[in-house]
């Protein structure tokens, strides 16, 4: 008797022990909203560009992207356009620094930036990260991840985009730095409510199936 009970209560306690672990990141199974995130088909889908740097922007080696060129100051950037219809955002990236740590000291900077319906803001940004190379860790890989609401978010294709930069001062040739960066997920988080009422129904289901069999 109790093994029938339990065989109409699992699916909806299997649901909720899902809906409490969605404060973490999307689940790695979930649609990648950005294209060739992982760099695997050269730089393809992405923006770059940059100044000051010789070469300046962004180069691609061995299936990263590689911010920045050492040695002369100026600044790279790659970012990403992608369109999206939610609410919340799971966001993650791996990084790291390379070369030698400078003695003027460089930045790396990762945002989110979306299109605002409210007030006539138009764009809002948010940081997911400012990095200086004075406490980079150079030479080992850093994974990065972070859930972001997005507040008055206009529809419309392209609404959103993922931005990194480097900024370098290097003062001399032979020193400086550049960011190798892979691994770029952006994957949309389902709203609690909505598996909360499917627990719920599931429950509910279980509970009328468990019933019948006493009638």
């Amino acid at each position: 008797m109790r093994k029938r009970a339990m065989s109409y209560l699992l699916p909806g306690l299997v649901v909720l022990v899902l809906l409490f672990g969605m404060t973490g990141p999307a689940r790695a199974d979930s649609v990648n909203l950005v294209v060739n995130g992982t760099f695997d088909t050269n730089l393809d889908g992405w923006t770059t560009s940059g100044s000051g740097n010789d070469p300046p922007g962004v180069t691609w080696i061995l299936e990263t992207a590689r911010v920045g060129q050492p040695g002369t100051p100026g600044n790279s950037f790659i970012s990403q356009a992608f369109s999206f219809s939610g609410t919340d955002l799971s966001i993650s990236f791996s990084y790291e620094w390379q070369v030698n740590k400078p003695v003027i000291e460089d930045f790396f900077t990762a945002e989110l930036l979306y299109d605002n319906t409210a007030g006539g803001v138009g764009v809002t940004t948010i940081q997911l990260l400012n990095e200086g190379s004075q406490s980079g860790n150079f030479n080992t890989t850093v994974s990065f991840s972070s859930m972001v609401s997005l507040t008055d978010l206009a529809a419309g294709s392209n609404n959103v985009t993922i931005w990194f930069g480097l900024n370098e001062n290097n003062e001399t040739a032979g020193t400086g730095t550049r960011i190798e960066l892979d691994n770029v997920y952006v994957q949309s988080v389902p709203e609690p409510s909505t598996l909360a009422l499917l627990g719920v129904g599931l429950l509910v289901g279980g509970f009328a199936g468990f019933g019948k069999r006493f009638l």
